[in-house]
């Protein structure tokens, strides 16, 4: 099901700077003028089902995609043993800056435990912590540890409740990921995955 949003409805506007879990962007300034208060809004969002169905989720949301110019990574197959499952796409825009990234989360059933996966796709020079950042410690991760994901240099980490952060950046854009699955797991699945548009 498609729910498109007109991009100039700005009721909806949240004064948030990232609705993924990934860090929040910063803007400093020398000027004496305030800075730009900026919001974010929704202009697309779809579901589709099963989650690995990627003509489905192209169809959906790749015109979306193309007129709004973001980009994401959809899955073409599902971890072993798995049932039932869905994959949601959204597509966020900021304001005024027009910044456009993508979430898409992807949730199934594998033997009979409910799973679930966040991968949010940035522009690579949005000013997020890069992996080098983060594995001195200076992006928010109390440990961090090197890994290669989809052949570029990444890195991931897993916190105290057991989430884990999976992040790497491919020359054109920036990608976080949060799961409770095994990021050893993880990293092989996304390998599979499809660009999209």
């Amino acid at each position: 099901m498609t729910r498109p949003t007109a991009v100039g409805f700005l009721a909806g506007l949240v004064l948030v700077a990232s609705c993924s879990g990934a860090p929040a962007q910063t803007t400093t300034t020398t000027s004496t003028e305030p800075a730009p208060i900026i919001g974010i809004f929704q202009p697309f969002d779809t579901t589709w089902a099963p989650a690995d169905d990627f003509e489905q989720a192209a169809a959906l949301a790749r015109s979306a995609l193309v007129s709004l110019g973001g980009s994401i990574l959809v899955p073409v197959s599902l971890p072993p043993r798995t049932s039932k499952s869905a994959g949601r796409l959204v597509i966020y825009q900021t304001f005024p800056t027009n910044q456009v990234h993508v979430d898409v989360n992807i949730t199934f059933t594998q033997d009979q435990r409910e799973m679930a996966l966040s991968l949010s796709s940035y522009p690579a020079d949005v000013g997020y912590p890069t992996c080098a950042e983060r594995l001195m410690g200076m992006g928010g991760w109390e440990v961090g540890e090197a890994a290669e994901v989809r052949s570029s240099p990444g890195c991931m980490s897993t916190n105290t409740v057991g989430l884990s952060f999976i992040e790497w950046d491919d020359g054109t854009r920036w990608y976080h990921v949060e799961t409770y699955m095994d990021p050893r797991d993880v990293i092989p699945w996304l390998a599979d995955w499809r660009l999209l548009p």
